[in-house]
C-alpha cells in the first residue's frame, strides 16, 4: 500500500492493481468493499489538495531523471 497510485484503484469495480508483486508481476485483485468508502474519501481529499497545489504553481512530485525526460510534466499529473 505504500506505493499505491490513484490509477491502481478501481473503486467502481472494487479492484486494486498490485504492482511488482511475487515474481515481479502485476496482478489485479479484489478490493474489500468495507474499504471503498474510506479510500474514495481519501482520494477525493487528495484530489482537492492536488488541484490547490497546481493552482498555486507548486512543483509536482519527484521523478527519476530518465522518466522526467521521457514524460515531462508527469510529476504534475493527477494519475
Amino acid at each position: 500500500m505504500l506505493r499505491l497510485r490513484v490509477k491502481d484503484l478501481n473503486l467502481d469495480r472494487c479492484q486494486i492493481t498490485v504492482r511488482f508483486g511475487k515474481g515481479n508481476k502485476d496482478r489485479v485483485t479484489v478490493l474489500p468493499d468495507k474499504l471503498r468508502d474510506s479510500l474514495r474519501a481519501h482520494r477525493d481529499r487528495l484530489l482537492r489538495l492536488h488541484e490547490e497545489d497546481r493552482a498555486a504553481g507548486l512543483a509536482g512530485v519527484w521523478l527519476p531523471e530518465v522518466l522526467e525526460r521521457k514524460c515531462p510534466g508527469a510529476g504534475k499529473d493527477w494519475a
